[in-house]
């Protein structure tokens, strides 16, 4: 059979536009927020007021650093308090003739184009080609629209901006058009440019009704009512023209892009890597309009640009594609449909887009599953004459096709039938070809592709500022008449900013205290721990090595183990020696019977030795310290090998570092002040929460709407000691926010335990961040059951709840870059940022805390929803950065809050133990609540396991 012709980003032939039923593919993304007001209905909750804390000064702590950003910025060449738009909500409306196939009319049938499908605020999520395919018709019902108006002069050229659904916005209203009433209005299209354009259409026309007319610099210091004033407009009017040219980039969500030509951002062929299985790697951009402050310290706007690297899924058959997974491996064994292999195709398959090559028209399917049961031969049916008969035979007798391939399995995908009802289908593979546009989902990214991936992104800052650089240039943003008509011009050079470098905290172990470089922020384990943790009963356990590289012999392995006592003790740590050193098997059985024995004996740790190439292993081993309370820490054989044979001793301590604190030893506490106050002082509870969905392999075969929540807070002796665990929600039955009530109950109650030093004053919150839209929910909600569960513990706690945000596209950059290594081309871990990129309105800063050892260093941003206990820039900012240095376990500070770090641990322990509790043969009906650590017998809660 010949492959039906598709484009790829690289190839911009045009296709058929076919679409499903849209209630098929639609997605409601905002069943969260009906969930949480029902929860707060239910408990007597108030909603949260939706506003957030208030701007305080910026911050003065620290040294200058002069710092450039990714930001363009967008300057009114007129007066800001003139600029203002007109908001429309324009619904297009059609008739069509439907034609039988000897051209008899049969009926006439008037439509709507965009009919919305949803109510306001749910969001409909399509897959990839449905989403190009939705966007390219739209592209040409807004060129007849935009030609409409232009021909009755109802608005000067480029004035009117689109977002190809609904939302029509004007520099100036809309004139000439026909009154319907006071604020809508109505246009014909040209009937016979619209028969031209789209197939048995004969008519069109275009309402508009007039929403409102906003000022674009905002009348409120309200965030919300500004982002919708202003922010929305922004965004279409720097994305119009790019996306109105589908031949050069193809856009997505969130105003992603990727060039059909990268050569035109000065990406070269050669500088493209290959992708195995099929797949090609688009080379792209992700612009964002960011509120900020001006130079004269009024509200303004800029564009945030960087660059966009994602493996997509090759247009082919899909029996190709099912041929290159089981390509012979390197040894020229060939490769079967079962176990790892059936799992790798499903991954891949799952959520495809396919044309059926054999059907009129080519429709378009989804793929559901790929059968592990049926294939064309065995799979038969009964069909519509009473003739039973295999798929193999009824597309030889139907279609006139013989099967090349009818022994692989077929595709699943659904579909209604004649009863309205949904039903499941087969097809064969060689029948379906991979439709354009579909990105590699993270569930089917190999090890090796994102291994390419991880290597393509990791450029120095030095060249991402050039990749940038060359992509403003590409998409023309001067030439842009869309953006020039709206009376504004943008910046041809990426904002420079003063930044701050503030000071590292001081690290106090048992016997001194040290002080991190100034430039690179490391420092050196000095001396004792400070709380060092006493170790009486232990054995050491290793898997066997099947290769010979970095393999130790037993009795190496207790060499191994003598260097790791000792080294104990040196830091402090009361250690017996090790009782046995044993063989075990790498598989659940063998290592249940393990744990049943070492439970028996009381034994208080095991340290197990893996070698390369044994996997899995290390999730049975913590699923089996939560079941027995027995501790484990899990070391690489390659590792023990670099401290045995190239005498790597930081490489130790790092080990004993993990095992001081998971046998309930703190290894050094940290001071740290903001003027004369001291931000770890007594009576201050810090906490970090992460939310995470479970896996997709979990879900898919168990519960999809399983969420972990992962926690920690400093509930220790030390006020830098931050001890964690987890719990797991099932959506359907819960809100999500409800998991706050747990987390503060648990966490307060440890607090508490401790010494008996009853409820803290105040609870500072770090809180995970999914993206800015979820703010206002964030106020509304989580601020609610916190405010409330907080005052029925104790009325005098005080909160603020700040949001850590990572998945922005906002960089900054030394002024000037020196150096051909990563940690000398990145700006210096401390460095703060308060001022003209942040949001006028908005208790706003980025912050790097870490030395990015390779590529360019993602800055988090931190956003402050609520702040009860009024702090101030420079307090929040020294108490974030010296969390950063309480991770405990490595002798630099990482990217974000410790307490939050290890929160997003607690999340994949949560997560693992789920994954070990299914793979038991658990069901999906299962209490998977009762693996949170603080309902277990043992003492695991007060230790910080999963360091």
């Amino acid at each position: 059979m010949e492959p039906l012709p598709t484009p790829t980003l690289r190839n911009t032939a045009s296709t058929a536009v076919h679409f499903p039923d849209p209630s098929d593919v639609q997605v409601i993304s905002t069943r969260e927020e009906h969930q949480a007001n029902e929860f707060l209905l239910k408990n007597g909750i108030p909603l949260g007021t939706g506003r957030f804390a208030k701007k305080p000064a910026a911050g003065i702590e620290g040294t200058p650093a002069k710092t450039v950003t990714n930001l363009f910025g967008l300057k009114p060449i007129g007066d800001k308090s003139t600029y203002s738009y007109h908001q429309y909500e324009m619904r297009i409306f059609g008739r069509g003739q439907k034609m039988d196939k000897n051209g008899k009319l049969l009926e006439v049938k008037e439509f709507e184009l965009n009919k919305k499908l949803a109510g306001d605020g749910f969001t409909k999520k399509l897959p990839d080609y449905f989403r190009i395919q939705k966007l390219l018709r739209f592209i040409k019902i807004w060129t007849l629209v935009e030609n409409g108006l232009h021909a009755i002069n109802a608005v000067d050229p480029f004035c009117a901006v689109f977002d190809f659904d609904r939302v029509v916005m004007t520099k100036t209203a809309f004139v000439n058009l026909q009154p319907i009433d006071a604020k809508t209005f109505r246009l014909d299209l040209d009937s016979t440019i619209v028969g031209e354009t789209f197939t048995g259409v004969t008519e069109l026309w275009a309402t508009f009704e007039l929403l409102c007319t906003p000022k674009v610099f905002g009348e409120t210091e309200d965030y919300a009512s500004r982002e919708r004033a202003g922010v929305l407009y922004m965004e279409l009017l720097t994305k119009m023209r790019i996306t109105m040219d589908p031949g050069f980039a193809a856009m997505y969500e969130s105003g992603k892009g990727y060039f059909m030509y990268p050569a035109d951002a000065g990406f070269t062929n050669d500088s493209i890597p290959e992708l195995p299985e099929g797949k090609y790697l688009g080379i792209g951009f992700q612009e964002k309009i960011r509120p900020c402050v001006s130079g004269d310290n009024s509200n303004s706007f800029a564009l945030s640009l960087d660059t966009k690297k994602t493996p997509f899924v090759g247009c082919m058959p899909m029996d190709k594609l099912y041929q290159l997974y089981l390509a012979p491996d390197a040894r020229g064994r060939a490769q079967t449909f079962s176990g790892a292999n059936a799992t790798k195709i499903l991954n891949n398959f799952k959520n495809l887009t396919c044309h059926l090559t054999h059907r009129t028209n080519n429709p378009v399917i989804i793929v559901t599953a790929v059968s592990t049961q049926f294939t064309a031969r065995n799979k038969r049916f009964v069909g519509s004459d009473g003739r039973e008969q295999s798929v193999m035979e009824y597309f030889q007798d139907r279609y006139n096709i013989i099967l090349n391939a009818p022994d692989i399995p077929l595709i699943e995908y659904k579909s209604r039938g004649k009863d309205g009802l949904p039903q499941i289908n087969y097809m064969p593979m060689e029948v379906c070809h991979i439709t354009d546009y579909q990105r590699l989902g993270k569930n089917a990214q190999t090890p090796e592709i994102i291994g390419i991936l991880v290597k393509q992104c990791a450029v120095l800052p030095k060249v991402r500022r050039e990749q940038i650089k060359r992509i403003y240039e590409a998409l023309d943003f001067g030439n842009d008449k869309y953006i020039s008509a709206a009376g504004f011009e943008m910046d041809s050079e990426m904002k420079t900013i003063n930044g701050r470098k503030l000071a590292a905290p001081a690290l106090t172990y048992a016997m001194k205290k040290e002080t991190p470089d100034s430039q690179t922020r490391k420092w050196k384990l000095s001396g004792t721990f400070l709380r060092p943790a006493d170790l009486s009963n232990w054995g050491c356990y290793y898997f066997e090595s099947y290769n010979n590289k970095a393999k130790l012999n037993e009795n190496e392995l207790w060499e191994f183990i003598t260097k790791y006592t000792n080294q104990m003790k040196e830091r402090g740590m009361t250690v017996a020696d090790c009782y046995e050193l044993r063989k075990s098997e790498p598989n659940q059985e063998a290592l249940t019977k393990l744990f049943d024995e070492l439970k028996d004996c009381n034994a208080q740790f095991a340290l197990f030795i893996s070698p390369e190439g044994v996997t899995g292993c290390h999730e049975i081993l913590k699923f089996l310290e939560l079941q027995t309370g027995v501790i484990t820490q899990d070391l690489k054989m390659e590792t023990a090998h670099r401290v045995m044979f190239k005498n790597q001793m930081i490489t130790l301590d790092n080990i004993l570092m993990k095992t001081n604190l998971k046998l309930g030893g703190i290894n050094f506490s940290i001071e740290t002040k903001s003027g004369a106050k001291n931000l770890f002082e007594e009576g201050r509870m810090i906490l970090g929460v992460s939310f995470n969905s479970t896996d997709p392999s979990i879900r898919n075969e168990m519960n999809n709407n399983l969420l972990t929540i992962g926690y920690s807070s400093n509930c220790g002796q030390f006020a830098s000691e931050f001890i964690g665990d987890y719990l797991t929600i099932d959506r359907e039955k819960v809100s999500p926010v409800s998991g706050w009530v747990t987390i503060l109950q648990r966490s307060l109650e440890l607090y508490r335990e401790v010494d008996d030093r009853g409820n803290p004053k105040e609870v500072i919150i770090y809180r995970s961040s999914g993206s800015e839209g979820q703010y206002i929910n964030y106020s509304l909600y989580d601020c609610a059951v916190i405010k409330k569960t907080l005052a029925d513990i104790d009325p005098a706690i005080k909160f603020s709840l700040i949001i850590v945000e990572k998945a922005h596209n906002v960089r900054i950059f030394k002024h000037v870059i020196n150096g051909t290594e990563a940690t000398e081309q990145n700006v210096i871990p401390g460095t703060v940022v308060d001022t003209n990129i942040v949001n006028p309105l908005l208790f706003e800063f980025y912050m790097t805390s870490h030395l990015a050892l390779k590529g360019c260093a993602k800055i988090p941003r931190y956003i402050v929803i609520e702040d009860n206990i009024k702090l101030q820039n420079d307090a929040i900012q020294m108490l974030t950065n010296s969390l950063c240095y309480c991770y405990q376990i490595v002798n630099s500070p990482v990217s974000i809050p410790a307490p939050l770090y290890i929160a997003e641990q607690y999340v994949n322990r949560g997560k693992n133990n789920i994954n070990c509790c299914y793979a038991l043969g658990k069901s999906h009906d299962a209490d998977f609540g009762n693996l949170a650590l603080y309902l277990q017998e043992h003492s695991l809660k007060t230790r910080r396991v999963n360091a």
